[in-house]
This record gives C-alpha cells, sequence and structure tokens, in this order.
C-alpha cells in the first residue's frame, strides 16, 4: 500500500532529450549575420540638378521612388535645406516642353503613360511591367533614353484650381 501512496510522475523523456539536444544546438550556434563589404551610403553623394533627378533602377517601382523623393524633399523643405519643389511643379514640365519645342521644331514627342498607384505588391509589379514594356516600345522604335537610371516625376494640386471663366 505504500508504494501506491507514492505519485509516479511519467515524463517522456524520448520526447524531450532530442527537443533539449536541438536547442542547444541552436542557441549554441547562432552567431549574428556580419558582412565584411564597408557600408555604401544610400544617398547620392552629389545632387543631380535635371528634369530626372530620382535614382530609379529598372527593378524599383518608380511610383515608390518618386514618393520617397518627394517625402525626403518635403522633409528638407521643413528642415529649411532646400527652398522649395519647383522643379518637380507641373509648371517645370510645361517650360521644358516650351524649351523642346523651341529647340525641335516639330521633333517633341510626349508620352504620357498612366499607372495604377495602389498600395499592394501586384500593382506595383504591374508598374514594373509596364515600365518595362514602354521602354522596351520605345527602343524597338528608336527612342532611347538619355539617363536610364534616373526619372523625372510632376506633381500638381487635384482637383486643379479653377480658371476665371468668360472674356474680358
Amino acid at each position: 500500500m505504500a508504494d501506491n501512496d507514492k505519485r509516479k510522475i511519467d515524463i517522456p523523456w524520448a520526447t524531450l532529450l532530442p527537443l533539449a539536444a536541438v536547442l542547444a544546438g541552436v542557441i549554441a550556434t547562432y552567431k549574428p549575420l556580419v558582412s565584411e563589404r564597408p557600408a555604401v551610403p544610400s544617398e547620392k553623394t552629389s545632387p543631380v540638378i535635371a528634369a530626372e533627378d530620382v535614382d530609379a533602377r529598372l527593378w524599383q517601382d518608380p511610383i515608390g521612388v518618386a514618393q520617397k523623393q518627394t517625402a525626403s524633399l518635403d522633409e528638407q523643405i521643413e528642415k529649411g535645406v532646400a527652398k522649395t519643389a519647383e522643379s518637380h511643379d507641373i509648371c517645370a514640365l510645361t517650360n521644358l516642353l516650351c524649351q523642346r519645342v523651341s529647340t525641335f521644331q516639330g521633333h517633341v514627342l510626349l508620352l504620357a503613360v498612366m499607372l495604377n498607384v495602389g498600395p499592394y505588391s501586384e500593382q506595383a509589379e504591374s508598374r514594373l511591367r509596364t515600365r518595362q514594356a514602354v521602354l522596351e516600345g520605345l527602343s524597338e522604335s528608336g527612342f532611347v533614353p538619355v539617363d536610364g537610371e534616373h526619372i523625372g516625376y510632376v506633381t500638381a494640386t487635384w482637383p486643379p484650381p479653377e480658371t476665371k471663366k468668360g472674356f474680358s
């Protein structure tokens, strides 16, 4: 009867010992990944003063890159480092078009490509495919970009400001 009063603890040692060994092995061999490469600064070392001043490689989402650049520019304006974002205003595009029309009489092509600006990965992938398709189509027609690693963008207020109607 004395043996029956004593509680016996049944521990599944056959399961716990291998799990403890695996856990000890993971903890003992875990080392954080350390890169031996020197750090590369993510910001441009020298600013680009041009109509296409935003770094955008072909594998990058053009809308995402433009939004990131706009946020960075807004932050610089708030800090007082940059004055205004005039180079990305819609008026800058009209001035550039007027300049090109006066330089190249009758040889200016403005191709507007409309993109879906949704936040989902499928929409970003669609923008990448559209960008590549437009570039390949233009290349087949003999058009090549002056600088393939940078893009330009313009912003405009929406809805557009109302103009005065009527004649004076």
